[in-house]
């Protein structure tokens, strides 16, 4: 049994993969004590389903140890609201939202990643769980170690 942990990537996710998005989101907030957002506009607090987050807001941070740094990201604790909210999307509703590219963190590493503008999906797991959603109908490839990225 591979118990090493790596980052495996899916090229593949688009609109039509949400019972897949739905699936690992589950996984990730069973597994995460933080989510964090890359900041696309602005004027995101405007919007009262992010606004009402405010209770769980943890910090604004310009991040460069990120999988996909793009300028400034929002970080949130884990929190009924904030799960629901995450869960409320699909994942075609993140590319060119307000807040896109989620990243679930655990222990300040990230467990599950996005780059959603070019439908990238990015998950830590061992090489026996790469296969097992391979089998389940994912695309997952070896994308990097944790010390590569």
């Amino acid at each position: 049994m591979n118990t090493k942990l790596c980052y495996y990537g899916d090229s593949t996710f688009c609109q039509e993969h949400n019972d897949r998005w739905q699936k690992l989101v589950n996984i990730a907030v069973s597994n995460c004590d933080s989510i964090e957002f890359n900041i696309l506009k602005k004027d995101y607090s405007n919007v009262k389903e992010i606004s009402d987050l405010s209770d769980s807001f943890i910090e604004i941070q310009k991040r460069k140890e990120k999988i996909y740094p793009s300028g400034y990201c929002i970080k949130y604790k884990l929190s009924e609201k904030v799960i629901a909210f995450v869960k409320s999307k699909n994942y075609a509703d993140w590319k060119n939202y307000y807040l896109e590219d989620l990243s679930f963190i655990r222990d300040n590493l990230e467990i599950l990643s996005t780059i959603t503008h070019e439908n990238y999906v990015i998950m830590l797991m061992t090489a026996d769980e790469q296969k097992k959603f391979n089998n389940e109908g994912f695309n997952f490839i070896y994308w990097g170690d944790i010390e590569d990225i």
